[in-house]
């Protein structure tokens, strides 16, 4: 739609276009502002609200704990518990109630007594009743427990109270002697939220109700835990659902906004919680205010708008129309010119001084100097024209002298003479290097860095060549190196073996003779051989013999050794009878000593029967000694004899093994007689081939020679040209040669597969090769 319009409609559409825009914009931007605004304020509200009902407890809190030490600090509670005299704690604590209801503004309130062992002590609403376990009691515990004050929410028979119990101290003794409790409700804080339009219900969870709950104090699944209440804001808050009040954090019902905080004990465990209502009207009128405000915005906006789209429709008419038509139609002048429908193109008007003046005066400018390029143009355009059927000619060494007016024409003739230089300069490299290569000169090479296309592959084909020829150069000049090498080894072998073949004959000779006269030796040997195993038959027949006599030698030995062994037992039959002799003898003298006189011949008898004794023993003693010096000498000579037979026995054996030494020495002497004979005929015929292979020798050196004669020959051929790597060429090596035909030997097949593929691929490609044609087309011109 928009291409059917001209400049006006099209500005003015686009003016009432974006007008209506940005008043949408505005519209949505301020409505959502004072949506915005409204949650913000609701949420502000929510936060107040909270923060002021904590705000409350916590003073609520504070005070309950400075009242409970202010009431600890009194004397007559302190003796009473110090001496367990209850009277004085009740007359203390009747005195104490009604002067804090008339003198502060809390009225509910109560206060009990504890003793260390957690049971109640005094009750100020029943002053009557005391003694009960109180042990149920969490704060009770923990204070006669760790004596540290603990204020804190917590279940009673009517819904929730707040608590402040502390130790109660014997200062004098350091020691605490029971706990003082300091009950408060919750009526001033809702009346204090009521003086700012706002309400405060506490409220107990239902599930921890100790008593059935009154009908007046239910609310919902809560036991409503104070005395005075707002009826209207009871009403509201019935309507509301909690778990939504929960889940948002607040809610507006008829005539409240609604929030909550929760109520915990000293434990943290939740007890219930505390409504909060700001009434809507005092919300609403902040909320109305922003509202009004957005409103006169939105306004204020809408009227600037309007007020733009007037203005620019009237400036748009009178500066820019009509300027913009006086250069449309001098516009078309010129193009006409520029398209050669007229020879003339008339001048813009630049009377004006605003920005179509300035653009008049900037196009007039350019018209005179356009005019002047043309025909430079012309000039350049026909030299160009020259320039290409030189070119086609084969022409490498014209150029383009005439420059044009336009950068374009002047950038094309310039690649134009640098693709001449680039070609008359590679030509010019390449017919140099083949020169060279037609002189066997093959030391440089074209470099191809910044080549592209076929001037590349030009190039790198000139330098295939000059590589292909260097490496057949250097493989001839190191085969024939390699060949001289091994011409030299072999007339130094073949020298070798003719010597070595004249040295092999006449020790041939030498060696034959040597076998004759071992042949002779071994004949006589074998002679020898029998000689002695006829002797060594008739040592076996003397040394059983031996053996023989040794055996009767070793039995005469037993029968003296049995019979030295019969005299010793006589000898022993000798000392005992003289050892009783002489015991025999000791009693007598005995007996006559005790005789006295009388007995006197009769000692002398006793002394040399004593005597006789004593020499029988002697003469026993040495007896003995002889016979068992006979004994041993027996028992050595029976020993030796043993040996004698244990030596002939070997002796036996080693004959033995002698015989059958010699006996097998004869069957090798035969044998080796036998192979004597064999080994002259070996040599013989040895000899012949020796002679043979002399005359052989004698014909490979003559080769040998020939092939040294060749090997120098090829390297001479080589070194007379020039190529990378002559100098350093070196001839392989016999572990190279053997390596080379093994990989030769192992790889033939694949090899000569692999070569004819590559023929082909290289026959394929040539005949791909397209001549340069002469129209110069955009892609040659490119690959250039």
């Amino acid at each position: 739609m928009l291409r059917n319009m001209n400049i006006s409609k099209k500005f003015n559409f686009s003016i009432v276009i974006v007008s209506t825009i940005a008043i949408i914009i505005g519209v949505v931007v301020l409505k959502w502002y004072a949506y915005k605004t409204e949650q913000t304020t609701y949420t502000h509200l929510k936060e107040d609200l909270q923060v002021l009902a904590n705000a409350k407890i916590n003073s609520k809190k504070t005070t309950g704990i400075s009242n409970a030490v202010s009431i600890s600090n009194d004397g007559r509670i302190r003796k009473a518990l110090e001496n367990q005299k209850r009277d004085l704690a009740v007359e203390a604590l009747k005195l104490i109630i009604p002067m804090y209801k008339k003198s502060t503004p809390y009225k509910n309130i109560k206060i009990q007594i504890f003793n260390n062992n957690n049971t109640s002590y005094v009750k100020s609403w029943s002053l009557k009743k005391w003694g009960n376990d109180l042990s149920f009691r969490a704060s009770v515990v923990k204070v006669n427990a760790e004596h540290k004050a603990v204020t804190s929410f917590e279940i009673g028979n009517t819904g929730l109270k707040l608590n402040a119990v502390i130790p109660v101290y014997d200062f004098k003794n350091e020691k605490p002697v029971g706990s003082l409790e300091f009950k408060q409700g919750l009526n001033s804080v809702a009346k204090e939220f009521e003086e700012s339009s706002s309400s405060f219900l506490l409220l107990m969870d239902g599930s921890l109700k100790r008593k059935p709950i009154p009908t007046d104090k239910q609310f919902k699944n809560y036991q409503i835990s104070q005395k005075f209440i707002n009826q209207e804001f009871l009403k509201d808050a019935n309507k509301i659902n909690m778990e939504e009040l929960f889940n948002n954090g607040y809610l507006l019902s008829d005539n409240y906004l609604i929030t909550y905080i929760e109520i915990k004990d000293f434990q943290d465990k939740k007890l219930g919680i505390a409504l909060l209502g700001k009434k809507l009207d005092v919300v609403n009128e902040t909320i109305e205010a922003a509202q009004h405000l957005i409103e006169i915005a939105l306004a204020i906006i809408v009227g600037l708008v309007l007020l733009l789209v007037i203005s620019n429709t009237i400036i748009l008419r009178k500066v820019i129309l009509n300027p913009l038509r006086n250069l449309e139609n001098g516009l078309e002048g010129f193009f006409r010119y520029l398209n050669r429908t007229t020879n003339s193109v008339a001048q813009l008007d630049e009377s004006s001084l605003d920005e179509f003046g300035k653009m008049a005066k900037s196009i007039n400018a350019n018209i005179i100097q356009i005019e002047k390029g043309l025909e430079l143009d012309l000039g350049v355009y026909g030299e160009i024209m020259s320039f290409c059927e030189q070119m086609e000619k084969g022409h490498f060494n014209v150029r383009i002298n005439l420059r044009a007016d336009n950068p374009r024409i002047n950038h094309s003739v310039e690649s134009l003479n640098n693709f001449a230089n680039v070609l008359q300069q590679n030509m010019d490299n390449i017919l140099k290097i083949l020169e060279e290569y037609s002189n066997y000169h093959y030391m440089d090479s074209i470099d191809d860095n910044g080549l592209h296309g076929y001037l590349k592959r030009l190039a790198d084909g000139t330098n295939t060549l000059g590589a292909a020829i260097t490496q057949m150069l250097v493989e001839n000049k190191q085969n024939g190196l390699t060949l001289d090498n091994s011409s030299a080894i072999l007339l130094k072998n073949v020298d070798k073996l003719n010597n070595n073949s004249n040295s092999a004959a006449a020790s041939l000779e030498e060696t034959a003779a040597a076998l004759e006269e071992i042949t002779s030796n071994i004949s006589n040997n074998t002679t020898n051989v029998i000689k002695m195993a006829e002797y060594a038959k008739s040592v076996t027949t003397s040394a059983n013999e031996g053996q023989s006599l040794a055996s009767q030698t070793t039995k005469a030995m037993d029968e003296i050794d049995t019979e030295v062994n019969a005299i010793n037992e006589a000898i022993s039959v000798i000392d005992q009878i003289a050892f009783q002799t002489n015991i025999l003898s000791l009693n007598a003298a005995v007996e006559a000593a005790t005789a006295g006189e009388a007995g006197k011949g009769f000692a002398v008898v006793a002394q040399e029967v004593r005597n006789l004794a004593s020499r029988s023993a002697e003469a026993a003693n040495e007896i003995k000694t002889l016979v068992t010096n006979a004994k041993d000498k027996a028992d050595s000579g029976k020993s030796i004899s043993n040996k004698m037979i244990e030596g002939y026995n070997g002796l036996n054996d080693n004959i033995s093994k002698t015989i059958e030494l010699i006996s097998n020495v004869e069957t090798a002497s035969k044998e080796q007689q036998t192979g004597i004979v064999q080994i002259n005929d070996a040599v013989n015929s040895l000899d012949q081939q020796t002679q043979q292979n002399a005359k052989i020798a004698s014909q490979t050196h003559d080769v040998a020679v020939q092939t040294d004669t060749i090997a120098k020959l090829v390297v001479s051929n080589a070194d007379e040209k020039e190529f990378i790597g002559k100098d350093s060429v070196k001839g392989r090596t016999t572990e190279d040669v053997k390596e080379i035909e093994r990989r030769n030997s192992a790889n033939d097949h694949k090899y000569k597969g692999a070569e004819k593929r590559k023929d082909r691929n290289i026959a394929s490609k040539k005949s791909t090769i397209k001549p340069v044609v002469s129209n110069n087309s955009k892609d040659e011109w490119a690959s250039f």
